[in-house]
């Protein structure tokens, strides 16, 4: 069986990071298995490609695997820009992500410079 691992170091915040993969992941044509706090299972059934993304302390890691014999795998290069965007901050492109005041919270609207509410700086 063809396969190919991958692993990411991610910190203390490896749940996230797992989390957001697996949204990452079922947006760009991998249907969830299987899903856990510290692990989630996928199928592409296009590419007949399995995957299964394991926490391990602060580290994600990837294994790769044909979903049926004889099948083959996508290039080493492809497989690692995938996990690279899934574990990077996916927020899509012109999408503006929601700042708040360091202070009190208040999300700003637009491209506020400071806090309407407190003059905080933003975040």
């Amino acid at each position: 069986m063809t396969t190919h691992t991958i692993e990411r170091r991610c910190g203390p915040g490896t749940a996230r990071v797992l989390e957001r993969a697996t949204r990452h992941l079922a947006a760009h044509g991998y249907s969830v298995v299987s899903s856990s706090v510290s692990e989630a299972h996928f199928i592409d059934s296009a590419r007949r490609e399995r995957l299964a993304v394991r926490a391990l302390g602060e580290r994600l890691v990837f294994e790769f695997s044909a979903a049926v014999p004889g099948a083959s795998l996508r290039a080493p290069d492809a497989l690692e820009q995938l996990v690279s965007a899934a574990t990077q901050d996916t927020a899509s492109p012109g999408v503006s992500t929601p700042r708040r005041c360091t202070v009190c919270a208040t999300q700003a609207r637009g491209d506020e410079s400071a806090c309407a509410v407190c003059g905080g700086a933003l975040a």
